[in-house]
């Protein structure tokens, strides 16, 4: 039942999520499309479970679901009250906005928030994990610089800036 399943992490114990882009938000309120969701596979008995991003999140859709490390993960949780939506034309507008947090989630305890360290954005959102750490790229308002947090899933601190819209990471030894 989860639209536009293209982005996976898998945690400790194997476990795969797969879960959508911030683009299924904008259909699902522009054009009525389903929910967005996470879909679990558990490896040992390979049965899948869904949760639906507003079932975590107080209501809110979100997108790309990633496994952070210790129990926890990362998510961008979209703000629909910030965003225009009844006024929107197209799928496209009211995400492409800084409506957008990033968010950790403990799915033991049910505990999920803003990471307030960082910005309203775009959703955009790319992260990678180095070492242990999950490094986040987060897009400025118009792509043309990008803001890179270091976190560990639930905290996070300005790692460095780089100019344009940074997606991908690349450790060289």
């Amino acid at each position: 039942p989860c639209p536009g399943m293209d982005y996976v992490t898998k945690d400790d114990d194997g476990t795969l999520y797969f879960s959508n882009w911030t683009g299924g938000v904008g259909t699902h309120y522009v054009l009525g499309t389903a929910q967005n969701c996470v879909a679990a596979i558990d490896p040992a008995t390979e049965e899948v479970t869904v949760t639906n991003f507003a079932d975590i999140t107080g209501g809110h859709e979100g997108a790309a679901f990633l496994y952070a490390g210790e129990g926890r993960f990362v998510l961008s949780v979209f703000d629909e009250v910030r965003a225009d939506i009844e006024n929107a034309e197209d799928p496209f507008t009211p995400v492409a906005g800084l409506n957008w947090q990033l968010w950790s989630y403990d799915p033991a305890s049910g505990d999920a928030a803003p990471i307030e360290s960082i910005d309203w954005n775009s959703g955009a959102i790319i992260h990678q994990k180095v070492d242990g750490d999950v490094y986040s790229m987060v897009p400025g308002a118009d792509y043309g610089s990008t803001k890179v947090y270091r976190s560990n899933g639930v905290e996070a601190e300005p790692a460095f800036d780089i100019t344009g819209w940074s997606f991908r990471m690349f450790r060289v030894r």
